[in-house]
């Protein structure tokens, strides 16, 4: 989404509200996220001097995977943000700013690390792995070492 600065008068405050289309923003592989599959922002625009305050509220939904089963589902997100355009964190090269970044900064910052379908349940012991508490991992370790490592015994220092 792309906003002309010009088009906004000092001491007026301006309400945009749009549909934005995120949907072929490429997250790596091993993201979280797969997709944003839709995307609704209000935008309130006040502008001080050289200054312009953005107050942004965002909700939709992304694709996204399951860390307990691995399956793909569809999270509903929604969050409120504030950025000021023209001060020291945020200067303004020209009058044409794209906001596309920060919808996608705000919503990678809502998405929980560990996202989970709703239903999904922790696993347990299964055919190609096993779950074992801190104490199990400690005690096998000692038992059967890593066998990479068995020639740097051979090394008298």
């Amino acid at each position: 989404m792309q906003l002309n600065l010009s088009n906004y008068l000092p001491g007026k405050t301006y309400q945009i509200e749009e549909d934005v289309d995120l949907s072929k923003i490429i997250f790596p592989i091993d993201s979280r996220i797969k997709s944003i599959t839709n995307l609704h922002v209000n935008i309130n625009i006040n502008r001080y001097g050289d200054i312009y305050d953005l107050y942004i509220f965002g909700k939709g939904e992304i694709q996204a995977i399951c860390s307990y089963t691995l399956q793909q589902f569809t999270y509903p997100f929604s969050f409120e943000e504030r950025i000021s355009l023209g001060d020291d964190d945020f200067p303004l090269d020209s009058n044409r700013v794209d906001l596309d970044p920060f919808f996608i900064a705000f919503i990678s910052d809502v998405i929980p690390l560990n996202i989970h379908k709703p239903g999904a349940c922790r696993p347990s012991n299964g055919d190609s792995y096993r779950v074992l508490s801190e104490e199990e991992l400690e005690q096998e370790r000692k038992s059967r070492p890593d066998p990479r490592f068995a020639i740097l015994d051979d090394i008298e220092i």
